[in-house]
């Protein structure tokens, strides 16, 4: 009874925080930085509201899943566990882009929100979900395994410019945030990498690319382009100019990439909730340093979806 009047103070606290201070990214810059170090602090306490480490979320909508992730991780498990929720803008736009039989990979998949979400949408497709870390891999391959998934498959490899092996290095805060390029004093561990021919050889190509890879985006377009050049998958992923930049590729590439395939570029607008139509070559325009997004390019005269053609909050 105590444990439970413990958890129900968390969850209070947690909707008081968000009540205060809001809940998306709309606030003033005084604000929404209150809100962060309110919540930095409320996350740290959890310990003591009897959260453990190991903890299972449920989502409902847009279709039902569970997954079981790390309470005391900064990234993922952080938004899961103050917010009940991740990424409800990126979010709308996979429900609206995946349809029952395509071919998805999810590329830097983590624990798995968006593998399960993909395969629970694409009933009768199939979903390759990449993740090289290993402690990711395992909790990616339970969360497929707990909600009975018989159409994802789980690869513990990244996807990289050569085939092979890789150094990742790891955040010891946030296990969303491992990378490929060295920074300050984190550890390297020796990962399993796929190119993208031998990926599509092994998996077949994707009609949707789901991918967060920490800056590395550039490097695996880079790769994919030839595929990408015949069969025009949609593409969703995290545009991250300074992460871009220090793992060998850059926001021009990226943007010259786009725009020679032809893609339809729209920005995922999590600060306002908004889905915003840009131009190639614009894409990265007006942000600021360090700052991120997540981009949907959807290959030339594929219609935008009814659910998401227009602006929204």
């Amino acid at each position: 009874m105590l444990q439970r009047m413990k958890r129900l103070a968390f969850a209070g606290l947690s909707k008081l925080l968000v009540g205060l201070t809001g809940h998306g990214y709309d606030r003033s810059p005084a604000t929404n930085d209150l809100h962060h170090k309110l919540s930095f602090r409320l996350f740290k306490l959890a310990p003591r509201f009897g959260i453990a480490s190991e903890e299972r979320i449920h989502f409902a909508a847009p279709i039902p899943f569970s997954l079981s992730y790390d309470a005391r991780d900064g990234g993922v498990g952080h938004k899961f566990l103050m917010y009940r929720e991740y990424e409800p803008n990126m979010t709308r736009v996979v429900n609206a882009l995946i349809k029952p039989g395509m071919s998805i990979w999810n590329i830097g998949a983590n624990l798995g929100y968006y593998t399960v979400l993909a395969a629970r949408l694409s009933r009768g497709g199939r979903v390759t979900a990449f993740e090289p870390h290993p402690q990711n891999a395992s909790r990616l391959r339970h969360n497929v395994r707990m909600n009975g998934l018989s159409n994802a498959t789980v690869v513990e490899a990244a996807l990289a410019a050569e085939g092979g092996s890789l150094t990742f290095y790891e955040s010891e805060s946030n296990t969303g945030d491992h990378r490929i390029t060295a920074e300050g004093d984190r550890r390297g561990i020796t990962v399993s990498a796929l190119d993208a021919s031998q990926a599509i050889e092994e998996y077949g190509s994707p009609q949707v690319i789901i991918m967060d890879v920490q800056g590395a985006e550039g490097v695996i377009l880079r790769s994919l382009a030839p595929a990408m050049t015949a069969s025009h998958p949609v593409l969703i992923f995290e545009f991250w100019p300074d992460g871009l930049a220090s793992s060998g590729s850059s926001a021009q590439e990226v943007e010259d990439l786009l725009h020679a395939l032809e893609y339809q570029v729209w920005r995922i607008d999590e600060y306002r909730s908004m889905l915003l139509r840009v131009e190639p070559g614009r894409i990265g325009r007006g942000m600021k340093a360090g700052e991120e997004t997540n981009l949907l390019a959807l290959p030339k005269g594929y219609a935008l979806p009814a659910a998401i053609a227009k602006s929204w909050r």
